[in-house]
């Protein structure tokens, strides 16, 4: 099969993440890969994928970027093209006309506009919520998988220093600090929580959450550590992970939890909702539910830890890079029959 994936961000995390391991798996299965991506990327991929670069900063309705597109593409003359994302997809649309090969776009994002996921023959939904609204006739949900558990992983060394895990139990947050995230009802909840939490991420609310911290005095009891790279391996240390997002498309880092026999307690958001069981979600933005959902899980967590344990199993093979490369490479030749 030959695969051409196209990617418009010039931008760094998990969605750029996903698409080098996606594009560089289903190269070692011995498809051939052609990637679109923006120059910044080059160097990012196995030899065996063929890179073909143009400027994505800029406008997605450029008419020098869409004619690139278009030329790239009928030079690869591919059997299936697959976009990821708004911006990519949104282009892919907008040329489709040009195009001969069936058009597979995933979406990794709770988006208001959907549109142009309706104009292409299949879409892939990172989870079940993000492919709500969406009026393609031909969807899939496959799951987000993370590689090795064992690879190299965060240097423990500053969270060491912290000294924790004496007299009370570890809950980890782990996500940029951006609004969305809901760092700042998690803290409102941490008042009646008696464990230490654990901040991994930076982002533009890092003041207004350090700021919060002093005035609910939970100094004592609440440690950032900032941006960690691959800050899942940091994840056995922790009692607990806890997801407090208003929105999400896929949580990465549950998966790395599950992947590792860690509790999850979460909003009631897309993945999480599709994957936990129903006892450890709460309503969003409720501090008072959350905190006590929290307290539940720690208060029992031994009980938890085998009432888990089929989901943790099932999470060790499914929610894996190998499985869902195959599972997209399987889908693709589906659309190419």
């Amino acid at each position: 099969m030959i695969v051409c994936e196209v990617m418009a961000s010039y931008e760094e995390g998990g969605l750029e993440n996903h698409f080098i391991e996606l594009c560089n798996g289903l190269a070692a299965r011995g498809h051939q890969v052609n990637v679109i991506v923006d120059v910044r990327f080059k160097s990012r991929f196995a030899p065996q994928v063929k890179v073909h670069t143009t400027q994505f900063s800029r406008f997605r309705y450029h008419p020098l970027l869409l004619w690139d597109l278009v030329r790239i593409i009928q030079t690869i003359n591919p059997d299936v093209i697959h976009s990821h994302a708004g911006k990519a997809t949104g282009i892919i649309v907008r040329i489709k006309r040009w195009l001969q090969a069936p058009c597979v776009a995933t979406i990794h994002n709770m988006k208001k506009d959907k549109t142009a996921y309706g104009k292409v023959d299949a879409v892939i939904g990172v989870s079940k919520g993000v492919l709500t609204g969406i009026t393609c006739a031909n969807t899939r949900t496959i799951y987000n998988g993370i590689g090795d558990l064992s690879r190299a992983g965060a240097d423990a060394t500053q969270f060491k220093q912290l000294g924790l895990g004496v007299d009370r139990p570890i809950v980890f947050s782990v996500g940029r600090l951006v609004p969305v995230k809901g760092f700042d009802v998690l803290l409102q909840a941490w008042q009646s929580v008696d464990a230490d939490l654990v901040i991994i991420g930076e982002g533009i609310e890092r003041d207004n959450l350090h700021k919060l911290v002093d005035s609910l005095n939970l100094s004592s009891k609440v440690h950032f550590l900032g941006f960690i790279e691959n800050a899942g391996a940091l994840l056995k240390y922790a009692d607990l992970l806890v997801i407090s997002s208003h929105k999400e498309g896929f949580n990465y880092v549950m998966a790395e939890a599950l992947r590792q026999c860690i509790p999850v307690v979460s909003t009631d958001v897309p993945a999480p909702n599709e994957i936990l069981p129903a006892s450890y979600l709460v309503p969003r933005a409720n501090p008072e539910a959350l905190a006590e959902k929290i307290s539940a899980v720690l208060d029992n967590r031994d009980s938890c830890l085998a009432e888990l344990q089929t989901l943790f199993d099932w999470a060790s093979t499914t929610l894996t890079t190998d499985n869902m490369v195959e599972e997209t490479a399987q889908y693709l030749e589906e659309m190419t029959a």
